[in-house]
């Protein structure tokens, strides 16, 4: 995945979080460098929709990725009917609204095993070589 201000390589310590809670709708938008964040933050919510709610292909609004987990990732326990959030472009299944915080507190490590293998969910966060770190003009 590419910067969205500079379109260098993303550093995966480095983003901004993106909560719309009325909807349940959370997620990061990564960057490759703290001196993007005010121009990335201006524009969070369109960034959101680009990157995680776009058909890449058509341009298209798509909808999210249902990960359709029986269990929770925070608990263990069976997920709950109607208990989900959507993050990154993925319906996530939770057991309680308690799990939410938990989960968005670090997603990466509860989305390993419920993030199936499609190239459209995929994406490369790994820092690029030299100024990754530094700010930009």
């Amino acid at each position: 995945l590419k910067c969205p201000v500079t379109g260098e390589r993303v550093d995966d310590e480095v983003f901004a979080e993106y909560a719309d809670k009325d909807n349940d709708v959370y997620g990061r938008v990564y960057m490759c460098c703290p001196g993007c964040e005010k121009k990335v933050e201006a524009n969070l919510e369109k960034l959101y929709h680009s990157l995680y709610r776009t058909d890449k292909k058509t341009g298209e609004e798509k909808k999210p990725l249902d990960l359709k987990n029986e269990n929770c990732p925070i608990s263990g326990k069976p997920v709950a009917e109607g208990q989900s959030i959507e993050y990154n472009g993925m319906i996530v299944h939770l057991c309680c609204p308690n799990c939410v915080k938990p989960f968005l507190a670090s997603p990466d490590k509860h989305l390993v095993g419920l993030v199936p293998d499609a190239e459209d969910y995929k994406y490369d966060r790994s820092a690029g070589s030299g100024s990754s770190k530094e700010g930009h003009n």
